[in-house]
Order: structure tokens, then sequence, then C-alpha cells
């Protein structure tokens, strides 16, 4: 019988605008944050770095419809990428990318990351964007220290934030405050099913865990311990933050109005991304996103 969390993520990977809800599915926001954060370099660079590329094997866990894995086949930093994802509809939506793309070294398999055992050894694993729907953090990120090979690396980019994303109430303030400062036109909510709510995004509150128990109990169940996790386990950490602190949430589901070429709604964007930045580089807030690279070495 399929967990509620299966269940919660096969009707999610449904969605088609699933994406578009996310700011960090806009492009330039994307490279903005980078800027920011990572002095002229990306996580792909940093990546580049960190492996010697091509690899053979590579894993990626809780990998959802394949893109990073795919990513990794395209730009030919593995030769050979399994995936494992609780999903089933995900896992085949994956199989069908890479199919369609031609790519032939990918293996797509559903499991409960929870509840692995990883018998086998990889020259990379990954995480993208799918760690903090883990409960069994410590458990999981054994199973991955004992399956790197010698230099292997771990690769973690993730929401670290809050768990179950309650906000604090300086984050709050700012979340509102930035909200109220945006044109109605802009805060006009994408709804599950395509096109847009009549009614505006007016503010944002904690939401109530048990809302969370509800809907989807992995979501953030312990973002909020990931990094000591993370540092307790391996012997080598490098971390880069990546902002999150206001942007998430703020313009969570409201994010396709900004996906433009509009230079209003780009200065909208970078502004707020600048504030963040501000605040976090001052320790007023800190980052909820974040870059590991991970050895045991």
């Amino acid at each position: 019988m399929k967990s509620k969390a299966a269940k919660k993520w096969d009707q999610a990977h449904q969605i088609p605008n699933l994406r578009q809800r996310f700011i960090n599915s806009v492009g330039y926001f994307r490279d903005y944050t980078h800027e920011l954060y990572l002095d002229g370099s990306n996580p792909h660079n940093l990546l580049c770095e960190a492996i010697d590329a091509p690899v053979d094997n590579a894993l990626e866990l809780a990998a959802g419809r394949g893109d990073f894995a795919i990513y990794l086949l395209r730009s030919n930093l593995a030769r050979h990428v399994r995936l494992y994802d609780l999903s089933d509809i995900a896992v085949r939506t994956a199989q069908e990318k890479a199919a369609a793309q031609g790519f032939d070294g990918l293996e797509a398999i559903v499991a409960d990351i929870n509840e692995i055992t990883i018998a086998e050894t990889y020259d990379l694993i990954a995480f993208s964007q799918s760690l903090h729907h883990i409960t069994e953090l410590e458990h999981v990120l054994i199973q991955v220290r004992n399956a790197l090979k010698p230099g292997g690396v771990f690769y973690v980019s993730d929401y670290i934030g809050p768990s179950r994303m309650q906000w604090s109430d300086t984050q709050l303030k700012y979340m509102n405050d930035l909200l109220a400062f945006m044109p109605k036109a802009m805060r006009l909510p994408l709804m599950p099913g395509g096109g847009q709510s009549r009614h505006p995004k007016l503010r944002i509150d904690r939401i109530s865990n048990e809302m969370f128990e509800k809907y989807d109990p992995s979501e953030a169940v312990r973002s909020g311990e990931i990094e000591s996790v993370i540092r307790s386990t391996f012997k080598q950490v490098s971390f880069y933050p990546l902002g999150g602190a206001i942007t998430y949430e703020l313009f969570r589901n409201i994010a396709h109005h900004f996906d433009t070429r509009d230079d209003l709604h780009k200065a909208y964007v970078k502004t707020i991304g600048y504030v963040e930045h501000d605040l976090i580089s001052r320790g007023i807030l800190q980052p909820c996103f974040g870059l590991f690279l991970c050895t045991n070495e």
C-alpha cells in the first residue's frame, strides 16, 4: 500500500506547472543568486572542480522526474546514473525523458529512500532539492558515506531552512512588508490546474504542523537539521549559502509573473534578492538554501 507521501508525489509530478511556482525556476534569478553568493561561480563549475569528470557511476536519491540525473549525462559529468525515487510516476517519467533525449545511461528504480540500503559504490552521490523530504537523515547519510568510492563526492543542493517551514517572526515581517510592496497583478497565484487565481496573495503566515501531516508528511520534515547531520557524518564539508530566507516563500505560487523580460519585474526580483543577501550577510537572517560538497577524506 502506498504511503501518504508517495501518493502526494504521484499527484505532484502530474502537475504541469509545478516548477513555475518557485522563484528558483526563473533563470535570471538563479544567475543573480549565484552572482551574489558564489563569487561569479555556479554549482556546475563547483561540481566540475570537485570531481574528475566524467565519473563512471553516479547515484541520485529522491530524484523526482530525473532532471538532475539527465543533466549529469547531458553535461558529460557521468557516464551512468542510477536514480531512486518514491513515486513510480516520477520514475517512469525520468525513464521516458532519458529515452526521448537519447540517453541510455540512466537506470531508474522505485524505492523509499528512508529505508534504502546502498550495496554498490559510486563516484558521485547527489540529492538535488530533495534531502529535506527525508526523515531518517542519519541512516541515509551513513549509507551515502559508506557507498562513496575513495575520492568520491557527495553533492547536496537543497532547502535547509526551518523544519516544517516555521518561519521566524523576523522572516515573516520582511516577507509581508515586501509582499505589500508589490502591485496586485504580480500577486495573483498560479492554480494547480493552470491559469491563475483572481484573488491576490495578501499575507504569509506559518503553516500548521497539522496541515503538513495531512497533505505531505515529508515536506521539510527535518530540514533544519540537515547541515548539522551532514557535518557530523562527513570528514570534509564545503558549504555555500544560496539565500532563500525571504525569496522562497515570498515568491511561492506567484513566481510565474517574474519569468519575463519585463525590466520592472526583474527589478522587483533583484532588489528583493539583494535585500535578502544583505540581511544574511549581516547575520540578521540565515540562508534557507545551500550547496554542500562532501568527501570522506
